[in-house]
């Protein structure tokens, strides 16, 4: 058996990309040999020592403006992302992960969010908690909820949006949705909040993880997103824009609920409405009582 495999076998709680980078590095014996190759043909009651190398201490680079922490253990952080800064690099801008500091420790983000989307962000403080929380993504055990102002008025107070996602032929910085071969499976339910003469404003869960699977879903319908220069209705934002104060998209991750790693009990992490949202929000109302 290769001993990646093996050691896949003997540490099922660690990613099989990790185990073979623990080899590469030297950190994996055979009968008291070192590995040297993630091809290594070893037998299955051979005695392997395999040394996990113990992640440095997490030191987050906060600098003048820190990230609000919403969640913290020995296994996981969870931030408060603010709009207008992206996740991962390369980006033209400093980016969260060079921020946080996360190559000079072990500190992973376990799932994105696009660069004007706010809200609940968790990153992983070890290989194991992410490897973890992936496989929990992995079988939409999590439960994700967003808020969101959208175009338009609906019929229902709920619904359900099942449409595929991929690479817009069109665009190819775009998503779009599309029966063509390879395209995603992808839903999203919501359920309307408040209801205004031109918006909507709406609690969603995404059961799947498409990139910008909401923004698509919803523009697909006919009720963009309001404030999104991609999928939005360039009319619509510039008056938000103008009169609303609306400055990008209103999409904010409000709360993640997922199994802690650790204590195997439910951890639900929330974020409040950011107040550039809130303000338009009660500008939205103001405007709608006239």
């Amino acid at each position: 058996m290769r001993i990646d495999l093996l050691l896949k076998k003997k540490f099922p709680d660690f990613s099989r990309s990790y185990l073979q980078s623990l080899v590469k590095k030297g950190h994996v014996k055979v009968s008291g040999k070192l590995a040297k190759s993630v091809h290594l043909e070893v037998e299955e009651d051979a005695k392997i020592e395999c040394d996990f190398p113990t992640a440095k201490k997490t030191k987050i680079k906060l600098g003048k403006n820190p990230f609000k922490v919403l969640f913290e253990d020995e296994n996981l952080i969870a931030i408060d992302k603010p709009a207008g800064i992206t996740v991962h690099p390369p980006s033209p801008e400093l980016t969260i992960v060079e921020i946080l500091g996360c190559e000079d420790s072990y500190l992973k983000p376990i799932h994105r969010l696009d660069r004007d989307t706010s809200g609940v962000l968790l990153f992983a403080k070890s290989e194991k908690a992410h490897f973890a929380c992936a496989q929990q993504w992995k079988e939409r055990e999590v439960k994700k909820t967003y808020i969101t102002l959208v175009k338009g008025v609906f019929d229902a107070k709920n619904g359900v949006i099942e449409a595929a996602i991929a690479r817009s032929d069109k665009d190819r910085r775009k998503m779009a949705v599309s029966l063509k071969k390879g395209s995603r499976p992808s839903i999203t339910d919501f359920q309307v909040i408040e209801t205004f003469d031109d918006c909507t404003l709406v609690k969603v869960f995404p059961k799947t993880g498409r990139t910008h699977q909401i923004r698509v879903h919803f523009a697909s319908i006919g009720h963009a997103v309001l404030g999104d220069i991609v999928y939005g209705d360039e009319k619509l934002n510039k008056k938000f824009r103008q009169k609303l104060g609306l400055t990008r998209q209103f999409l904010h991750a409000a709360e993640l609920v997922l199994k802690n790693p650790q204590t195997g009990k439910n951890l639900k992490i929330t974020s409040e409405l950011p107040k550039d949202l809130s303000a338009t929000l009660d500008k939205v109302r103001q405007v709608n009582n006239r």
